[in-house]
């Protein structure tokens, strides 16, 4: 019993030492935090530390394995990735003339069979896409500016690119490993949904015909701290101003930055002016930046002037309207302001849950949003988790599957809809 006695003392000792240990660590991040008077020296030492994975933040949202009479999209295990990997390999031969094609030659050529196809959410720009990925491929004579869709032909040893904008497409010669795609797609454990390619309002995109079940994650998740982004964003400048009212605090940097936090929300804005122009390649030092705890993120939104990344749970995307999990980026470019939005909640750690919902399929959700409004224009569907948090008084969020059409270039969920 003495014995049992002196082992929990031990426990209890060697608890608290690694408890103070933990906070003397917080404590020497918040009394020193980074250096650097304005953002971009702030940036500039986090390049020099952090690497960005960018061939994670463009991978694809879905991937369609198309056989004969039969599409299905398939999903594993960090397959997206995998078959990116395989594109990026690939020794580039012939690229062939761009073609132009009617709405059913089009579709034809999508569904060919033996086709793996990689779908994205938005039209990237083929530069960028040859860029980040590294790719063996010179686009100085090409004439196809953006593609929203990538096709593996082993059949014929083609790499294809789609843009279902115009309907056109750019074939070229490839060498690879025919071999590993197939061990790539047919892993273990790789699941298959059957899906339609159709066109609703002139758009293109993948209906389920069958319902589906998935799982609801639970997670712990934190409020961070209003200096951390503070910090980021301004670094240790002394010359801050403060503006607190009752929902929101600002932060006032020089004469072109603020930054504001509303306590409410958690929802956390960095405006900057007077900067001019901006890309996809000056979004991703401010991802760079506020990324740390946002694991998985993916572009999932694109327009002239605002980019959306966001974080991704075992294939699908985590939408909502707070910026939780997802970083956005805009520019106005008449008034030369550049917004950076984000959410002080963050989630951490998987709380184990056998939870499911079921969802109808994406063929039902449509005909029955059309029954009841038939004006309406749907330009895209996806399922996406939603952000609920358990209660007030817990740490504990729970992120529950449902769909999302796009509809005036803006995702919403469909329960106001049907």
């Amino acid at each position: 019993m003495e014995r049992n006695i002196w082992i929990d003392r031990i426990r209890v000792i060697l608890l608290i030492f690694l408890v103070s240990l933990s906070l003397f660590f917080t404590y020497n991040v918040w009394l020193h935090p980074v250096n650097g008077e304005k953002v971009t020296s702030q940036v500039n030492q986090v390049k020099d530390t952090t690497e960005l994975d960018t061939k994670r933040l463009f991978l694809a949202n879905q991937l369609v394995r198309h056989d004969t009479n039969q599409s299905d999209i398939v999903i594993g295990n960090s397959l997206i990735k995998k078959v990116q990997d395989q594109i990026s390999s690939m020794n580039f031969k012939k690229i062939s003339q761009l073609k132009m094609l009617s709405a059913t030659n089009y579709s034809d050529a999508i569904n060919e069979a033996g086709q793996i196809e990689l779908v994205y959410p938005y039209a990237f720009a083929l530069s960028d896409y040859i860029k980040y990925y590294e790719l063996n491929l010179d686009a100085s004579d090409i004439s196809m500016n953006e593609f929203n869709r990538i096709a593996i032909n082993a059949k014929q040893n083609k790499l294809i690119f789609y843009n279902d904008d115009n309907r056109s497409i750019l074939e070229t010669t490839v060498e690879f490993s025919k071999a590993q795609l197939t061990k790539i797609i047919n892993q273990a454990g790789n699941e298959t949904i059957p899906v339609v390619l159709s066109q609703i309002d002139n758009h293109f995109m993948y209906l389920y015909q069958d319902s589906v079940t998935l799982k609801k994650y639970n997670y712990i998740y934190s409020r961070q701290a209003q200096n951390i982004f503070k910090t980021l964003f301004f670094g240790n400048n002394n010359e801050i101003q403060t503006i607190d009212s009752q929902a929101e605090v600002t932060y006032l940097g020089n004469d072109s930055t603020r930054l504001i936090v509303n306590e409410n929300t958690g929802i956390v804005t960095f405006k900057e002016t007077g900067t001019g122009e901006k890309s996809l390649a000056d979004s991703l030092t401010y991802v760079k930046v506020v990324s740390k705890e946002l694991t998985n993120l993916r572009l999932f939104e694109k327009n002239n002037n605002h980019l959306q990344y966001l974080m991704f749970i075992e294939g699908y995307p985590i939408i909502n309207d707070d910026y939780k999990g997802q970083i956005s980026f805009e520019v106005n470019a008449k008034q030369s302001i550049k917004t950076v939005m984000t959410n002080l909640e963050a989630i951490q750690v998987p709380i184990p849950t056998d939870a499911t919902i079921s969802l109808k399929s994406s063929q039902a959700l449509i005909e029955a949003i059309k029954a009841k409004n038939p004006s309406i224009k749907i330009e895209n569907i996806c399922i996406g988790y939603t952000w609920h948090n358990l209660g007030d008084n817990t740490q504990v969020v729970e992120l529950v599957p449902e769909w999302f059409v796009k509809i005036d270039d803006e995702w919403r969920d469909t329960s106001d809809l049907v």
